[in-house]
């Protein structure tokens, strides 16, 4: 992101790409005043663009004071960047897609849903979990419309805490996970993942290394779950 001031002397925000080209309308949203705080990108799919197949959207915010400015950048040209309609004051920390259906995660546990092709209506609480994130929280999608199921690793809690999401009727269901595949990570700082051709999950946390884990029932509160290799011991 690259940060310039108008003829007017307005603040201006633009995402450009490696040859410095502008990849969205972003610099035309009103922004003077907010300063950015974070580039959301889904846990797993970091390293993707938003212009090169595998494409992934992001979601950008910015900050003025205690306010708020969302904004959600698709993965389709040409990547106009439009404000999400949701309380200003929440700051959003992941957020995942399931079709057109947008779920946003902020700081202070609210699970908030809405449509990516209609930013505008206002979006609707449907969970809150009365627990903490960090800023840049890891939120892992595992499972297709109807039942979505949220990995989560919360502020200050020895474990992952796993959202069962029907997306038909917006009930939310949630799962402590301290076993299987959560057995080595649950009491680390996830710092960051990557999704692998196999479907496994690349884990970095900040501590510890990384892990590789493999989710077959994400809210089985079992061994049989799925498995995490030991720190650094995920190849082959």
């Amino acid at each position: 992101m690259l940060t310039g001031t108008s003829s007017s002397t307005e603040t201006k925000y633009a995402l450009v790409d490696s040859a410095f080209t502008e990849v969205s309308d972003l610099s035309a949203q009103s922004l003077d005043g907010y300063s950015p705080v974070s580039i959301l990108q889904k846990s797993g799919f970091g390293t993707n663009s938003i212009t090169s197949e595998p494409s992934e959207p992001v979601v950008v915010s910015f900050v003025s004071g205690s306010t708020y400015k969302n904004f959600y950048i698709p993965k389709t040209a040409p990547h106009s960047a439009t404000e999400i309609n949701i309380d200003n004051k929440k700051r959003i920390v992941n957020f995942f897609e399931s079709g057109t259906e947008l779920y946003l995660l902020t700081t202070d546990g609210i699970i908030f849903k809405g449509d990516s092709t209609s930013l505008g209506t206002a979006f609707t609480k449907i969970h809150d979990a009365s627990e903490t994130y960090p800023d840049h929280a890891f939120g892992y999608l595992v499972g297709t419309s109807p039942t979505l199921h949220y990995i989560t690793k919360p502020n200050n809690k020895d474990q992952l805490t796993v959202f069962t999401i029907n997306a038909a009727t917006n009930a939310v269901t949630t799962t402590a996970i301290t076993k299987g595949y959560a057995k080595l990570i649950y009491n680390t700082e996830i710092v960051d993942a990557l999704e692998l051709p196999s479907g496994d999950l690349l884990v970095a946390t900040a501590r510890n290394g990384m892990y590789k884990i493999n989710i077959t029932t994400p809210n089985s509160y079992d061994d049989t779950n799925g498995f995490s290799s030991e720190a650094e011991k995920y190849f082959p």
